[in-house]
């Protein structure tokens, strides 16, 4: 019986052979490259003043860490029209391990991101790409107002990561190339958690990046972009965000946001937006929360209307949109009218979108929004 079964595998080897030595099967529709780097470099500290009671490093570099990368890379080919107009940029995966060097931080850290490399400088031998990346990152050790106090650089496990990269690779071999990369990694909960801290680390990377087939620029877009005939839009959208007050007890409030925006095609890859908005927060039922002594957020309170203006940078179905906004009503513990979006929109429908938006007050994160809407 054993003998049997040893046969029929070693045919199906033999067969699979067999079909693999087909030129076209042998075809990678998609080009891509893997690598992997070491990253050296420090935090920076970002913090004004302290929480009652407890102890911060005042000083402006905290301390330094170390961390060791591995992405897998897409190249795109022209096969869609917006892969000619960014000049043929890369997306991928990266997973990164981080190694703290003061324990009061957290030894160790954790994160996982999506990200676009643009192309800014290409030749044979160098490019140069800038790269953003979204995602999500995990620490060991957090703040506790009782037994880690001193940490307030990281108050939630896992927390929004940002990594901004500008990568210089130059060719040492066919499909091998050496990079160096100055990197900005950026870690917060957006005010999911408060109090709301974070880390700002700043390094340079050394790797190795190894790139598997080629790619040919002569392919035809298979089907037209979905926005492609629209110059003017109506987005609407119902967004959803939340709060956890972590002093003294972790008490939970949320708040709603109704907005109403119009935005014109500036080109084919931006887009001009002007809108509206109101929200609404449950905070004033939770005395705790509207200590400010305590949270140091009076624009936490109660509700708020405001119009924005922004601009959206379009890349195929996903938009970056950057802005800011004045309250046309605002808390009466809110000393500026003004605030920043930061956000990205993707449109899984030619007329539905979900989107995640941060908004805050200078340096400081308010809020959090989920938001789920459609397009005119």
């Amino acid at each position: 019986m054993l003998a049997r079964v040893q046969n029929v595998v070693f045919l199906v080897f033999i067969s699979s052979l067999c079909a693999n030595s087909n030129p076209d099967s042998l075809k990678i529709k998609h080009p891509f490259s893997f690598g992997i780097s070491v990253n050296r470099g420090f935090i920076l500290n970002h913090k004004k003043g302290k929480l009652v009671g407890s102890e911060i490093n005042n000083s402006l570099v905290l301390t330094h860490f170390t961390s060791v990368q591995a992405m897998f890379e897409w190249q795109t080919t022209g096969n869609k029209n917006w892969h000619k107009w960014f000049n043929y940029p890369t997306y991928g995966l990266s997973l990164t391990y981080f190694n703290i060097d003061d324990s009061r931080i957290g030894n160790h850290g954790l994160s996982a991101m999506a990200h676009h490399n643009l192309s800014c400088i290409s030749s044979t031998f160098y490019k140069l790409k800038f790269g953003i990346g979204v995602g999500i990152g995990y620490f060991s050790t957090i703040y506790h107002p009782v037994e880690n106090p001193i940490n307030q650089y990281v108050s939630t496990h896992i927390s929004a990561a940002v990594q901004v990269a500008f990568e210089n690779s130059f060719l040492i071999h066919n499909k091998l190339k050496l990079t160096v990369t100055p990197t900005f990694n950026h870690f917060s909960n957006g005010a999911s958690v408060l109090p709301n801290f974070g880390l700002n680390m700043f390094g340079i990377a050394l790797g190795l990046k190894y790139k598997i087939n080629d790619f040919d620029t002569k392919h035809e877009p298979k089907k037209p972009d979905i926005f492609a005939s629209k110059k003017n839009f109506l987005h609407f959208y119902i967004a959803y965000g939340s709060n956890i007050l972590a002093i003294p007890n972790y008490n939970y409030f949320y708040n709603y946001t109704i907005d109403l925006s119009y935005g014109r095609k500036l080109g084919k890859i931006s887009k001009l937006i002007i809108g509206t908005n109101i929200m609404h927060s449950n905070i004033d039922n939770n005395p705790t929360a509207n200590n400010v002594v305590v949270i140091n957020r009076p624009f936490l309170a109660i509700d708020r209307s405001s119009i924005w203006v922004a601009h959206e940078f379009i890349l195929n179905r996903i938009g970056l949109i950057t802005g800011f906004g004045v309250y046309t009503f605002k808390p009466s513990g809110l000393s500026s009218i003004f605030y920043s979006r930061l956000g990205l929109r993707y449109h899984f429908h030619k007329n539905m979108f979900g989107a995640v938006i941060l908004r805050s007050h200078s340096n400081v994160a308010d809020t959090i929004e989920w938001a789920l809407g459609f397009t005119l």
